[in-house]
């Protein structure tokens, strides 16, 4: 598994989450639901940040080829 497609996907399932909860808040603009609406501002603020953060080590770190790719080539070479 690669481990920053893992990550990116977490990140990206975690900001959906937040989104969703937001949305939601928007469309019953309860009082009690400011904190609801703040705390997953936050939230989703870290992951946006955590996500640009990814995307950086993604552009430094050279593309690999999946285990057993390579043996695949050097098969076809044959």
């Amino acid at each position: 598994m690669n481990l920053l497609q893992a990550a990116e996907s977490m990140v990206r399932a975690k900001m959906d989450e937040q989104g969703f909860i937001m949305n939601s808040c928007l469309h019953d603009q309860k009082t009690e639901n400011l904190d609801r609406f703040l705390s997953a501002l936050d939230t989703y603020q870290g992951s946006v940040a955590q996500y640009e953060i990814i995307q950086g080590l993604k552009n430094q770190v050279p593309e690999t080829t999946p285990e057993g790719a390579s043996d695949e080539l050097s098969n076809e070479d044959r």
